[in-house]
């Protein structure tokens, strides 16, 4: 897609908000250049989930304006020499950049291109209800809500020793023992006692468990993070399956059956069939009655069903049944397993466990 590289472009190189109203806007310009200005047959926001999801890609804008933005809040973070633009940055603000994102407290008088990286950054950890005062790439001698450091000055000084961050006290997800710091940073016996203060501290606050990692391809990593953090409910497509069908479907199968529709064909054309089908795209008598009470909810073959859903008009219907016959016989005679004569395995593909 052509059009992704120009807006990402000036989203890394403007430092400006964009209201929400923009990105609601660019979404519909391009859902209508998808459906040809006719009415959408599936949800823009379904489109937009992963492949395995169901969906097909398409961009969240206002993600990737995001995930833009707040590259240079990984640049304060990481603190890399190389980046010749971050100590003009830091000469502009009064408190050092690094622990700028996790302050529990407002800084004033920020430049303006500071100040519109950490607004993003608010925006990010409202919209997913991230902690805002704790993170395991908060600095140690920073933490306002951690009272010794405003009485003893040495948390801060242990940043000489290379004790800077507090992932640097985690290994495996566990604090690393008093002995282990001691070798690692050189810590002295009378620190023993404010490892014993940050200890208790971070054990009734749990909330530095999460840690990014690398600098490269960033934009793509922050954006894929916020995808997982946004599409995590079950889709309504696979409730309607499960409800037409009176069968349970697992997440893990669900994927599987999202996963083999791109790769049961390479033919363009009835791979996007094979995903038509799946995502309920085609409008069933049973849909357009919905839609225009008036049309009436019969099948198209005259069967004489009063309930065509997708399962009706592509499985069950009476004047179906040869087909699917004769589907079956080619199949068992290519197999030697007997094939499931089933709604799961013929329209969704899955296979049942026990088939070797």
């Amino acid at each position: 897609m052509n059009l992704l590289p120009r807006l990402l472009y000036l989203f890394q190189m403007l430092p400006v908000g964009i209201p929400k109203s923009m990105f609601v806007e660019l979404d519909k310009i391009i859902s209508k250049f998808i459906w040809q200005s006719k009415r959408p047959r599936i949800k823009y926001k379904t489109l937009q989930r992963s492949k395995t999801e169901g969906g097909l890609n398409l961009p969240v804008l206002k993600y990737y304006f995001w995930a833009a933005q707040l590259k240079p809040l990984i640049s304060w973070i990481q603190q890399d020499s190389q980046t010749r633009w971050l100590s003009i940055e830091q000469a502009k603000c009064s408190v050092p950049l690094k622990v700028l994102p996790f302050l529990d407290i407002l800084v004033k008088d920020l430049p303006l291109w500071t100040k519109t990286t950490l607004n993003i950054w608010n925006k990010v950890r409202i919209s997913f209800k991230l902690p805002r005062g704790l993170s395991i790439l908060t600095s140690i001698g920073h933490i306002k809500s951690f009272t010794p450091n405003f009485l003893d000055k040495k948390f801060s000084k242990w940043a000489e020793q290379g004790l800077t961050f507090l992932h640097q006290l985690i290994d495996r997800n566990n604090l690393m023992s008093f002995e282990e710091l001691c070798r690692n940073f050189h810590l002295q016996k009378n620190d023993f006692f404010r490892y014993l203060q940050l200890r208790s501290f971070l054990s009734a606050h749990r909330d530095w468990e999460r840690k990014g990692g690398g600098d490269k391809k960033l934009i793509t990593k922050l954006y894929s993070v916020f995808l997982s953090m946004n599409f995590n409910e079950p889709t309504w497509t696979k409730q309607r399956w499960e409800a037409e069908t009176a069968k349970k479907i697992s997440d893990e199968t669900w994927e599987e059956v999202w996963t083999e529709a791109h790769r049961v064909t390479n033919s363009n054309t009835w791979r996007e069939y094979k995903w038509k089908i799946i995502s309920r795209y085609f409008r069933t008598p049973d849909v357009v009655s919905k839609m225009d009470p008036k049309v009436p909810s019969l099948c198209w073959r005259n069967c004489g069903s009063a309930v065509p859903n997708h399962t009706h008009i592509f499985w069950s219907c009476p004047k179906l049944q040869n087909f699917w016959d004769e589907v079956y016989r080619a199949i068992n005679q290519i197999f030697p397993e007997v094939i499931p004569k089933d709604v799961t395995v013929a329209l969704l593909g899955i296979i049942p466990d026990d088939l070797p």
